[in-house]
């Protein structure tokens, strides 16, 4: 079996998918069914957890205060004070916020029009981008796609750019990035989507009536 065959879209379950990037570790693959832009091969669950343990807390682009919160990500017990707060915000009528990488970003742009041009030879700015610990990189129309197939819909939706400040950067770095982020916001090529979405109308009535029924019979 090939590669390509053995790419499944974590979303849709088509395995009918287009080759984008061939990087050092993985490639970047496009869902020919629901567009989704994915990695392939994903890591194993062992391997994310040994990543999310350090993800964000060493080294260039580390944000040290989410030492904590990753050392929770992966322990769904009842005890674990990241399941207590989800429990709360996804309560009947709730809302949820998420903050995803946005592939339709000048970075991808930039970076994927370098890989073009060097026959598949120039990666590294690629590899800035596309990273392990984002396995799956949506577009405003596949999140709301992929929302929707859980029953949700997006009720707020903006692209927004990474605030540098927070990050941990080389100075050239920081620069290279400043200038690409004013040419994203100009293009509306920003590299990250904020969304808030609920319940969608018939997921919403179902979980009304089962909270009538609930209040019925105590």
């Amino acid at each position: 079996m090939s590669r390509a065959e053995a790419a499944i879209c974590p979303v849709c379950s088509s395995a009918r998918s287009a080759l984008r990037y061939r990087l050092t570790r993985f490639e970047v693959r496009g869902c020919r069914d629901c567009s989704l832009v994915y990695l392939f091969p994903l890591p194993s669950p062992e391997a994310i957890r040994t990543m999310f343990a350090r993800l964000y807390t060493t080294g260039e682009g580390s944000v040290p205060e989410l030492r904590s919160y990753y050392g929770f990500c992966y322990e769904d017990e009842p005890a674990n004070p990241l399941v207590q707060s989800y429990e709360r915000w996804l309560a009947p009528g709730g809302v949820v916020g998420l903050s995803t990488p946005n592939q339709r970003s000048s970075l991808d742009l930039v970076a994927g029009g370098l890989y073009r041009l060097s026959g598949g030879r120039l990666t590294a700015a690629l590899e800035k981008f596309y990273i392990e610990q984002h396995f799956l990189y949506y577009t405003p129309e596949t999140l709301a796609d992929s929302l929707a197939r859980a029953g949700l819909e997006i009720v707020a939706l903006r692209r927004e750019l990474t605030d540098l400040r927070r990050l941990t950067l080389a100075l050239p770095t920081r620069l290279a990035l400043y200038a690409l982020f004013a040419a994203a916001r100009l293009l509306g090529r920003e590299n990250r989507i904020f969304a808030v979405a609920r319940a969608a109308d018939g997921a919403r009535r179902e979980s009304d009536r089962r909270e009538a029924m609930l209040d019925r019979h105590p």
